[in-house]
């Protein structure tokens, strides 16, 4: 099974154009999948390609399994395990297992057709999943309202904090542990359950507002919050870049695209830094104004 899927819309699955392809000379075929061909609904949340070619989507009225000819629904109508329909993110692990996080707080686990799932959202003394990440080595980490959790054994382990009672914000797993925040701080846990906190320079009056945590190959770890993207190597500060706007910066992710080309995304624009000079520069969209960044 060989399926791209370019992009998830709130119509469908759905590929623009052949045009991207054209330049490569590969014969892909374009479909747009909605409820007329199999899906529950029209809005797909992710999409996971498991090691076999199954595709799976999760939506909003529950998990969708894709083996490129015919969609096959599980839901709480036909699937023990489940507690709601209601799914917003996905990850798999190399043994085929697929977790799957809820609205609510839920986070199920589907393996050999069969879900678990943990986390119960009917008890207000559970811990409510918040991200759900998984390491190389397929450690599975949980930060949740009441703290991290791991996966070992069938069941969660949680890890001792500094502040227990706070909720977790982002985690970004490594080989040999996880790096946390919690929203007031960023720290990293290695596989002894250690912790070494980072030190988040002042830079702003405003309290930090962590969106996500990010290690791109080159070793940088990047925190992106309110204010912009909050660089460090070795757990120390290198820079922060930040843009030049009436409303706040909204730094949403990173991908490195070279050695010293990184691209950076908000929730309205994508730059384009390369770390050899310091230059940040916007990825000019047609029929579009830019911004003015530093």
């Amino acid at each position: 099974l060989r399926v791209l899927l370019l992009y998830i819309l709130s119509v469908g699955i759905y590929t623009p154009t052949m045009h991207a392809f054209q330049a490569h000379d590969v014969p892909y075929l374009v479909k747009n999948f909605t409820v007329q061909d199999g899906l529950p609904v029209n809005n797909v949340t992710t999409i996971h390609q498991r090691k076999d070619g199954y595709l799976f989507f999760t939506t909003f009225d529950g998990l969708v399994q894709f083996d490129g000819y015919r969609f096959v629904i599980y839901s709480v109508d036909n699937s023990p395990g489940l507690f709601n329909n209601r799914m917003i993110g996905s990850l798999g692990l190399s043994n085929g297992d697929i977790w799957i996080l809820h609205e609510g707080g839920v986070l199920s686990r589907f393996t050999n057709g069969v879900f678990t799932s943990f986390f119960d959202e009917s008890d207000p003394e559970s811990a409510k999943a918040i991200v759900a990440e998984s390491s190389e080595n397929d450690v599975l980490w949980v930060g949740s309202s009441k703290g991290l959790f791991y996966f070992e054994c069938n069941d969660f382990k949680q890890v001792q904090l500094p502040c227990v009672s706070c909720g977790i914000k982002a985690i970004e797993p490594t080989k040999h542990g996880v790096y946390v925040s919690d929203n007031e701080r960023v720290y990293f846990i290695d596989a002894q359950q250690q912790r070494t906190d980072i030190a988040i320079p002042h830079i702003s009056d405003e309290p930090l507002d962590i969106f996500d945590l990010s290690l791109t190959p080159d070793g940088t770890l990047w925190v992106m919050e309110s204010s912009g993207f909050l660089a460090f190597r070795d757990n120390e500060f290198i820079e922060k870049y930040s843009f030049i706007a009436d409303e706040e910066a909204n730094a949403l992710s990173v991908v490195q695209a070279s050695n010293t080309e990184f691209i950076l995304a908000t929730f309205d624009e994508f730059y384009s830094l390369d770390t050899s000079n310091g230059q940040v520069s916007p990825i000019s969209k047609p029929g579009r104004n830019n911004k003015t960044i530093v």
